[in-house]
């Protein structure tokens, strides 16, 4: 997909799991101090640990290069050493999205292709729990990120195998794990399981449950009830279901998926037909997830509609000029894509601003605004462009009709306030959507989302 230029927005997009195991080191420890004294017998996950996730969870760049330069100590005193080389893999695929962040998409491809050849070839030569807990969660937390589903699949499959076998490796010493240990450990291998592309919806509320039980009155317990809630499917409604897919991935493949059916649909049933040529959408949504042919076919379309003065075709023009510079960007093409990127940004709300009341227009807005906020340089920008998107989600849900319609405006709405930090909005969106299409796309994306 074009539009990824990153394999995550933050450094917290990695791994969030720590067991505090190395072979024969076994130690319950919950929160991110400071790191203790080096010492080359201890386990690399003991040293490294308090300064990673002080980097990862608190921006702390000194954190983060005491962290590097401990795992690189290691390397210096012990070259090839598996569990150093998967925690410096881990390392380098976070440090790829600061890459992307910045604007150097040549750095952060290189950085992650790197990173995830260093995890393999860690495992590789350290085929233990020190090694598949680095690659396991970081591989969980960018599979979404990869534009190419057989590797996006591979890669989720290997994460699942190894966090399977962490927790194989792990269930004889139970007793001796922290709660934060347990609680990531199975929430992140229901996860795992629950993504899967068969779905092991059983095994995942098996575990779930599982939490529920051990952990009770516990923030993992909550999270594990809340999504055992949104798998109930009331009986009246399961005929109905049969045969739908259980759930929608919410990483930013899934979440770009979501948008954009739900922005095509709009545009088919809000837009004029003679604005908006058959077939139009469909060869948009298929060139900018890679297809070469229908991005030329939509490119030409889209050129044969500049100009024209109504504003749902200005708003369609500027949406796939801002999609599009996200594959030029990628491709390295800056001299074509800045110029590309800020024409369909003005263009938006030019559009927005002759015709405040057309559905479409603000949802070409709202989805646009979405997708690309996170790479606005400008805060402030930023901010205003979550907030447009927001309220131009909210128009849109109240002007059009059809449940699947209204509950696509309330995912775009939910994802707007999780951008602004509104948990309890973001909530109640998803909640909403749910609650108007459980089965829809969105309202399984949403039920995701909650969980």
């Amino acid at each position: 997909m074009g539009l990824i230029w990153s394999v995550g927005a933050a450094r917290v997009c990695v791994a969030v799991l720590c067991v505090g195991t190395g072979l024969g080191v076994v130690r319950a420890q919950d929160g991110y101090g400071d790191a203790p004294a080096y010492d080359s017998e201890q386990s690399l996950d003991y040293l490294v640990r308090g300064d990673y996730f002080k980097g990862l969870l608190r921006d702390d760049a000194e954190a983060w290069a005491r962290a590097a330069a401990t795992v690189e100590r290691r390397l210096a005193e012990k070259p090839g050493d598996g569990e150093a080389l998967a925690w410096k893999g881990a390392m380098w695929v976070s440090d790829a999205g600061d890459a992307f962040d910045a604007g150097d998409a040549g750095r952060g491809m290189e950085l992650y292709a790197e990173g995830l050849r260093m995890m393999d070839e860690g495992v590789a030569t350290d085929d233990t729990v020190n090694s598949w807990i680095p690659r396991g969660v970081t591989l969980m937390q960018v599979y979404g990120y990869e534009p190419d589903p057989a590797r996006s699949r591979a890669m989720l499959e290997t994460a699942l195998g190894d966090l399977e076998r962490s927790m194989a490796w792990l269930t004889p010493r139970w007793a001796t794990q922290s709660e934060h240990a347990k609680g990531m450990l199975m929430l992140m291998l229901a996860d795992a399981r629950a993504a899967r592309a068969e779905m092991d919806i059983a095994a995942a509320a098996t575990l779930r449950s599982r939490i529920v039980d051990e952990l009770a009155g516990t923030r993992y317990a909550t999270q594990a009830e809340a999504a055992l809630e949104i798998a109930r499917v009331p009986k009246e409604k399961e005929d109905d279901a049969a045969g739908a897919d259980a759930g929608v991935a919410t990483g930013p493949i899934g979440r770009e998926a979501v948008l954009f059916a739900w922005l095509a649909e709009v545009v088919r049933t809000q837009g004029d037909e003679g604005r908006v040529p058959a077939g139009l959408m469909d060869h948009v949504m298929a060139g900018l997830g890679g297809d070469a042919a229908a991005l030329a076919r939509a490119e030409g379309v889209i050129d044969g509609m500049r100009g024209a003065g109504d504003p749902g075709a200005k708003a369609l023009v500027a949406f796939f000029d801002v999609m599009h510079a996200g594959t030029l960007f990628e491709a390295g093409d800056f001299g074509r894509a800045f110029p590309m990127w800020q024409r369909g940004l003005a263009g938006l709300d030019a559009a927005a601003g002759a015709d405040a009341e057309a559905a479409d227009v603000r949802a070409c807005r709202a989805v646009t605004y979405l997708m690309v906020h996170m790479h606005e340089r400008d805060a402030a920008r930023a901010a205003e462009m979550v907030r447009l998107a927001g309220e131009d989600a909210s128009m849109v849900g109240g002007a059009v009709d059809g449940v699947e319609l209204r509950a696509g405006a309330a995912v775009a709405a939910a994802l707007a306030a999780d951008a602004r930090g509104d948990a309890t909005a973001a909530e109640a969106h998803a909640r909403e959507a749910v609650a108007l299409a459980p089965r829809s796309v969105a309202g399984r994306y949403a039920a995701g989302m909650l969980n």
